[in-house]
């Protein structure tokens, strides 16, 4: 049985529209042995049509923001790891089963593991195209050591190890996240949580394997040079608390490339 949780993050209004294909997608998950939770993110209170079916799995939020969304997955997640994702991503499913199989050989103290992403207009085809790719007979999976990989991450491209970061007491920034009002970039979540985690274990692993696919566009990718700066400042201060030496390196690898940019 796959140790995996797939969390999707939801605004109501999407999640009443896409309802049908959801539940579809999760039953597909299930034949895979993956587990899965949704948490629908609306201010008013809880429809009753979300009641009796699916009450542990469907979780309804007033709390705003993908932050927040994202650590009431850590929280409620049952196994070992955890990706968390948007509506709009879809995940090869017997892939992701050969991958925590890969992962069991690996130490406890890699923190997570970067996936193969594949961004496309249409990611419900795209998706059905990675299905049908089933000569994975082993997904090689590489450590890396280098945090500037990571300055591009997707939340929906990273495999958490539950067991790393509630050991070390860490968790999704809820000033970060897109829908959480706030003045700081509403991206870069996912990159301060895994700098966090490079920043500890000084690792983590990546397979180039396309495991995932999702939108063309996305809130990162359109971000200005000014708001990647913003939140590149923010992470040196968050990171410097802890790790000034590593928080340091990351401010200044940052600034290099925003200068050449």
């Amino acid at each position: 049985m796959a140790d995996l949780t797939l969390a999707f993050s939801v605004l109501a209004s999407d999640f009443f529209s896409q309802k049908s294909k959801l539940e579809q997608y999760f039953s597909e998950l299930e034949t895979f042995s993956l587990d899965w939770m949704l948490i629908v993110q609306g201010e008013g209170e809880k429809p009753e049509e979300l009641l009796g079916h699916n009450l542990e799995k469907i979780i309804w939020s007033q709390d705003i923001g993908l932050s927040k969304s994202r650590n009431i997955a850590l929280r409620r997640c049952k196994t070992k790891f955890l990706i968390c994702c948007d509506w709009d991503t879809r995940y090869a499913g017997a892939h992701l089963t050969q991958l925590v199989s890969e992962t069991q050989a690996f130490r406890e103290q890699v923190p997570f593991i970067r996936l193969g992403l594949l961004r496309a207009d249409d990611f419900e085809l795209a998706h059905q195209k990675l299905l049908v790719q089933d000569n994975y007979h082993s997904i090689k999976l590489d450590e890396e050591r280098s945090p500037l990989a990571l300055t591009n991450i997707a939340s929906v491209q990273i495999c958490w190890n539950v067991q790393f970061i509630r050991k070390h007491k860490l968790g999704f920034d809820e000033l970060l996240g897109l829908g959480n009002k706030s003045i700081l970039p509403s991206f870069g979540e996912e990159y301060l949580l895994a700098l966090q985690c490079w920043a500890i274990s000084g690792n983590y692993c990546q397979t180039r394997v396309l495991l995932a696919s999702t939108r063309e566009n996305s809130t990162g990718i359109e971000a200005s040079k000014i708001e990647k700066a913003i939140l590149a400042l923010y992470v040196f201060l968050r990171l410097a608390k802890t790790h000034p030496v590593k928080g340091f390196i990351i401010l200044f690898d940052r600034l290099k490339r925003f200068l050449r940019a």
